[in-house]
């Protein structure tokens, strides 16, 4: 019997409909989906497939809401193969990271105002409250990875915070009104943990030298960034989206909430412990920045749950 004939006979096969009520069997989908090319194979099922060859980096176009459960179940059991992925490649710049900015810069889009706004806030040495267990400061903003024009797939870091004991802190950003998955903001946070520990050989007298110019940290000289926390942030109205009492929020399902935290302590064990906050974004009273005020910085203990 041909494996096209074997997954027709499934009791109940009905298309995607089947998948969304059996989260086993889309789990195993998600898997094997960039080998069976799901699509073709069902006419109407619409689930990105994660393929194992490929780095964090490059899932984040995969996830979906619906299937969320499926694709960080799927993560999670490809979870080794996808860092060594990400490890081989993820660049090493040649050129210094871009660990200082001017007060002069302003930035326009809804994520580049927020990393600003945060930047500016938690920039100072004196004049500002460090928030537990996610940074102490914040000490630069849209962090540029890349080394050429090769690296494509490489952005920027939104925001990278120092610890007090003077450890780079990677801060993921989304907008409020943001239609991306909180399981795509923990693999892209996930995916520049990976690339600092990479480039931890130069990247690391960089960043010892700035947070004890700037703070007064001090870090103990090591080869090797064994630990790297990554902290997922978003506006309180992007968590009401996922988490609140509405219509959308009701739709994503507790085992997709299960898998991720999964995933997430899979990367805890893996040197990249994950948190997530929620900002309260108070709106701007200057017209020529339109940069929004930080309130309130609330906790989640993961995603609500």
């Amino acid at each position: 019997m041909s494996l096209r004939m074997k997954v027709k006979n499934l009791p109940g096969n009905s298309g995607s409909s089947h998948f969304e009520n059996d989260p086993q069997l889309a789990s195993i989908a998600a898997t094997i989906g960039s080998h069976l090319r799901i699509c073709p194979l069902f006419g109407c099922f619409s689930m990105n497939p994660i393929d194992p060859n490929l780095g964090l980096h490059q899932l984040c176009k995969a996830f979906q809401k619906t299937y969320q459960q499926a694709q960080a179940d799927a993560v999670c059991l490809n979870l080794d193969r996808l860092i060594e992925n990400t490890i081989r490649l993820a660049p090493v710049r040649r050129e210094p990271y871009p660990l200082r900015r001017s007060l002069g810069r302003i930035v326009q889009g809804p994520e580049s105002l927020i990393e600003e706004a945060m930047w500016r806030h938690w920039h100072p040495r004196e004049g500002c409250q460090s928030v537990p267990g996610a940074w102490h400061r914040i000490v630069s903003y849209q962090v540029m990875l890349r080394d050429t024009n090769l690296d494509q797939s490489w952005g920027e870091i939104d925001l990278l915070g120092v610890s007090p004991q003077a450890m780079p802190v990677v801060i993921e950003i989304k907008q409020g009104k943001n239609p991306e998955t909180p399981l795509r903001m923990v693999v892209e946070a996930a995916a520049y943990g990976v690339a600092m520990m990479k480039a931890w050989s130069v990247f690391g007298p960089q960043w010892a030298k700035v947070v004890h110019e700037k703070y007064g940290l001090d870090l103990e000289p090591s080869p090797q960034l064994k630990c790297c926390p990554l902290v997922c942030a978003a506006p309180e109205t992007y968590w009401a989206e996922w988490l609140g009492n509405n219509p959308r929020a009701a739709t994503v399902t507790p085992g997709a909430w299960v898998a991720v935290r999964k995933l997430i302590a899979a990367l805890a064990e893996r040197g990249l412990p994950a948190t997530f906050w929620a900002l309260e974004l108070i709106p701007s009273t200057d017209e020529a920045s339109n940069l929004p005020l930080i309130g309130r910085v609330r906790g989640l203990d993961p995603l609500g749950l």
